[in-house]
């Protein structure tokens, strides 16, 4: 009896970790580019969606320093900073002028239009 109930619950727990493993991987969704620690990425859409164009940008060790250009002039509308430091978001080339968005350590903002800050980025620092 103490063997079947046994059997019975191992069986159980691997059925429900299979679905719940499926489940998770089922759920891989926008953003997903963004997953390893010190990584910062800027998406094209709102809500991490990179959309048909597949424009996504992700940098390793941001922040370090130095300025960074995003590739293409004001077109970032959410983004992911999994750094454990503020990245500093400019609308001019060369991080000129003053930042117009900060992006708090290991923070998200899936809608930048909230903050007026929408298809404004240039560059990153």
């Amino acid at each position: 009896m103490k063997r079947t109930l046994a059997i019975g619950v191992g069986t159980l727990s691997l059925a429900v970790s299979s679905v719940i493993g499926f489940s998770s991987t089922a759920q891989a969704s926008p953003g997903q580019h963004c997953t390893l620690r010190d990584y910062f990425c800027l998406y094209e859409h709102d809500d991490f969606n990179e959309g048909a164009s597949g424009t996504v940008r992700e940098w390793s060790r941001v922040p370090d320093g130095r300025c960074k250009r995003t590739g293409s002039p004001n077109w970032a509308s959410s983004m992911i900073n999994r750094s454990n430091r503020s990245v500093y978001m400019y609308d001019r080339d060369n991080c000129a002028g003053s930042h117009g968005y900060r992006a708090r350590p290991d923070s998200h903002d899936a809608d930048f239009t909230n903050n007026g800050w929408d298809n404004k980025t240039n560059s990153i620092k």
